[in-house]
């Protein structure tokens, strides 16, 4: 991407490219990895870090339209972090946040999401369609540009599945 190596507050200025960055924060690499994959294939901008406190150098450097935050982190649990970054910056504009990870109590998780103001979760394990599906909905604003996206997406997927499968046995 043209993009990719602006500063931040150059990039920033650009249409349209605020609404393509995402963080990604805590879970395994590979699993982060991952997500990147796809999400890049999608022209997404992926930020991928480990942490919380990774996590608040990142956004204080960065501005996102989506931070994706697994529910166990390892310095914070999710559900806390999406709470700081709710209330962080309500100038800025409230940046939707996507919890993923296992939970016992599924309904709890969710309860939970709702008072926080969390825009939703996702259960593991996570397919590729639903991740596509949530972070479209949390980033695209506008319905021609959306319709146009679903439609290419569904021509050209954004990984070669059957290789995939072929190097995690169907995991």
């Amino acid at each position: 991407m043209v993009c990719a190596n602006l500063s931040a507050s150059v990039a920033d200025s650009l249409p349209g490219h605020i609404a393509r960055r995402i963080l990604i924060v805590g879970d395994l690499p590979l699993s982060r990895g991952l997500m990147k994959l796809v999400l890049s294939r999608l022209d997404y901008v992926v930020t991928c870090v480990g942490t919380a406190g990774e996590a608040a150098h990142a956004l204080a450097h960065t501005r996102f339209a989506l931070a994706l935050l697994a529910l166990g982190i390892p310095d914070i649990p999710g559900m806390a972090l999406a709470r700081r970054i709710a209330s962080a910056s309500p100038e800025r504009g409230r940046m939707p946040i996507l919890l993923f990870g296992d939970a016992w109590d599924q309904e709890a998780v969710m309860r939970e999401c709702r008072d926080a103001g969390v825009a939703g979760y996702l259960q593991k394990p996570i397919s590729i369609g639903r991740l596509v599906a949530a972070v479209r909905e949390l980033t695209q604003r506008d319905p021609i540009r959306s319709q146009r996206n679903q439609t290419m997406t569904a021509t050209v997927p954004p990984i070669d599945l059957d290789h995939f499968r072929s190097f995690t046995e169907g995991d």
